[in-house]
């Protein structure tokens, strides 16, 4: 026999799609409104959970964020779960990156988003924590400006490869590129 229901906290009608559903606020009595509290732990803590569940969610003391365990039981992937609304962290700067313009030439190719997951998922330091990385297929890639007395005919893939022409080879301090990524 398989009996289902749901649990309301402040409720007497739970959703149906819920199997936990806590009553978000009081209209009779405001001073009763109340959020729900998920356990907060040191990255360290967490850690020691013995086989977290997929879709585990803790509050990550170390790094200020609600962290989800996308992985595994036995092999977690904490992710800090971002808001898509928050315009801060809906685009950012691409690493630095060297491109070679020592020969003149077309068709030259460089991988941005390679280039992003090296140096944001394996820093040279840190002072803890991880970056969150974005999936390829998660971003729009711009090109904001470039040094056109060096570089010509750019273009960008879905997957973030630039292709470009070297046209010239007198690079100097100024002679910059910039890439915005956008999350989509």
């Amino acid at each position: 026999m398989n009996v289902q229901a749901q649990i309301g906290i402040g409720t007497n009608n739970p959703d149906p799609s819920a199997a936990l559903h806590v009553s978000e606020k009081s209209i009779s009595d405001p001073a009763k409104n109340h959020g729900v509290l998920v356990p907060r732990m040191l990255t360290s803590e967490r850690n020691l959970i013995a086989s977290p569940a997929h879709g585990l969610v803790i509050w990550n003391r170390d790094n200020q964020c609600m962290e989800q365990n996308s992985g595994t039981d036995t092999s977690p992937v904490w992710n800090c779960v971002l808001s898509r609304q928050d315009k801060v962290l809906k685009h950012f700067y691409a690493p630095s990156i060297a491109i070679d313009l020592s020969v003149i030439a077309n068709n030259q190719q460089v991988d941005l988003y390679q280039q992003y997951l090296n140096q944001f998922g394996s820093p040279s330091a840190t002072s803890g924590g991880t970056i969150p990385v974005y999936a390829k297929t998660e971003l729009d890639y711009y090109v904001l400006n470039y040094d056109s007395n060096l570089m010509s005919g750019l273009s960008l893939t879905d997957d973030g490869v630039l292709t470009y022409n070297v046209i010239g080879n007198s690079v100097t301090e100024c002679s910059v590129i910039n890439v915005l990524f956008v999350v989509k």
